[in-house]
């Protein structure tokens, strides 16, 4: 997994999400703003990677912190297999 984030432009945030896997990858993230009291975080939605591909997720505000946890493999017709 290689995942790396960016700013795409005022003041839209990315990230961008590799999978060297040879089956789907879903993981949990949480977003720290710059502004957050006492440094916490928001649960954002994610999408499962597909095997050997990039996926990118974008926020349209600044993002102090991503904290990437949980990733797990995930099969089509698994609970977990959607964008949640």
């Amino acid at each position: 997994m290689q995942l790396s984030q960016a700013r795409s432009g005022p003041p839209t945030m990315m990230l961008h999400v590799r999978s060297t896997f040879p089956d789907p990858v879903k993981y949990d993230l949480q977003l720290m703003y710059p502004h957050a009291p006492d440094g916490a975080t928001s649960h954002t939605s994610t999408c499962p990677v597909i095997a050997g591909t990039t996926n990118a997720e974008t926020w349209p505000d600044p993002i102090f912190q991503l904290v990437a946890t949980n990733f797990r493999v995930v099969q089509a017709s698994s609970p977990d297999d959607g964008c949640e």
